[in-house]
């Protein structure tokens, strides 16, 4: 494609984003904005997961 080139959504490489609440969300927002202007669709995953969630169904689910 060329640089000039507008990509839908549906076109753009997903990405998906999770992080350990207790390191902050700075870093993992400045990574969407950094993915996004690179052409990437992040999705970042801002919901905690709650205490008898299983979580790996949750996370594995959101990867999908």
């Amino acid at each position: 494609m060329g640089a000039n080139t507008v990509e839908s959504p549906a076109e753009r490489l997903k990405v998906f984003i999770s992080y350990a609440r207790s390191d902050g969300a700075a870093l993992a927002e400045d990574l969407v904005a950094g993915l996004e202007l690179s052409g990437f669709a992040p999705f970042l995953d801002r919901h905690d997961i709650a205490a008898a969630e299983d979580w790996e169904a949750r996370l594995g689910a959101l990867i999908e």
